[in-house]
């Protein structure tokens, strides 16, 4: 699924449909690249933080870190967002903005892949201390 166009969003009274369009575009960019961290611009958490019933976690590094500083924590901002109702009217909120974005997630499979990635996140790390105490007790495959 595509990125809609500006002109599918509602202005508000603070921001334009272009205003709303880049933070879909932002949101959209950021999961598609791994959650990478350089993404995670200060304009992007400023909005995110007000949006999906979020909060600002004390500051933008406090946000990272419970949302998006690895696999489990991505399933878990998904989980969270694909939950939320996405109160409000468009012309007063960005809920127009959060229905789209969770119809682009959905669409996308990205609960599914996610969840993948963290299982497969999971099982390196145990392996990897799997092989560690083989290694220190002398017991090989």
């Amino acid at each position: 699924m595509s990125t809609p166009r500006a002109d599918t969003f509602v202005a508000t009274a603070f921001c334009s449909t272009a205003d709303k369009h880049r933070f879909h575009t932002a949101l959209v960019r950021f999961v598609e690249s791994g959650f990478e961290q350089r993404l995670f611009t200060m304009t992007l958490y400023r909005r995110l933080s007000q949006t999906f019933g979020h909060i600002a976690h004390y500051d933008r590094g406090g946000f990272w870190d419970f949302w998006f500083a690895g696999p489990v924590s991505h399933v878990s901002w998904v989980e969270h967002v694909l939950r939320w109702p996405c109160y409000g009217d468009p012309t007063h909120s960005y809920s127009d903005v959060e229905r789209s974005f969770l119809r682009w997630l959905d669409a996308g499979g990205w609960r599914e892949k996610l969840r993948a990635a963290a299982e497969a996140d999971a099982r390196a790390v145990d392996l990897s201390e799997l092989a560690r105490l083989q290694d220190k007790y002398g017991c090989g495959s």
